[in-house]
């Protein structure tokens, strides 16, 4: 039972609406045809899945253990030489000092290319590829703004950054968002121009 009770996001495979699993479907090109792509994934979309108190290979790779079981040693010991953690360690803040690991950073990628960055460019090449769109009717974007800084700060989870769901506010547009969020006027004016850009 994945936090957030995200099995239950999957379709169900009916043999009627949805006859096989997308991502063969997909690549498969049993889908409509025609329609143009903007797909996206957040800068942080992987920081919920890691504990802050990730500090070793093995807990990085029980962040999304879960999920994906099974994996053979091989599959594993790639994964960690994908990811150095030599790349994370200049994203620990002062005040993380001690307190938060580069193998948190290090998971938190993990599990945002995992879950996010790369099934967005997966379906995206795969729509292109097997005749869904042209290359120039797909837009693909990485979101690296949020209003929730303030809230981060105030639940102490300050590392968090741009995480999953910080572009919802933007792309409607919305104007208040509570619990000291940022509605500040430069803000705003980013929600405005952005859900603009998207319309």
């Amino acid at each position: 039972r994945p936090p957030f009770g995200e099995a239950y996001f999957y379709p169900t495979i009916d043999n009627d609406f949805i006859q096989d699993r997308p991502s063969q479907l997909t690549r498969a090109g049993r889908f409509t045809k025609g329609i143009p792509i903007i797909a996206s994934w957040v800068t942080n979309d992987g920081a919920w899945y890691a504990p802050p108190t990730t500090a070793t290979d093995h807990e990085v790779l029980g962040t999304f253990g879960l999920w994906l079981h099974k994996l053979s040693e091989s599959t594993k010991k790639k994964l960690l030489q994908l990811y150095p953690l030599d790349d994370f360690e200049h994203m620990i803040k002062s005040e993380h000092e001690g307190r938060i690991s580069p193998q948190y950073y290090r998971a938190a990628q993990m599990n945002r290319d995992i879950w996010f960055t790369c099934p967005v460019l997966d379906l995206t090449w795969q729509y292109v590829k097997n005749g869904g769109v042209g290359a120039s009717q797909v837009r693909l974007y990485e979101f690296n703004e949020t209003r929730y800084t303030p809230v981060f700060d105030s639940m102490g989870v300050s590392m968090w950054g741009v995480a999953h769901l910080s572009d919802i506010p933007y792309l409607f547009y919305n104007d208040h968002l509570r619990a000291g969020a940022d509605n500040s006027d430069p803000q705003l004016a980013l929600a405005r121009d952005f859900s603009r850009t998207i319309i």
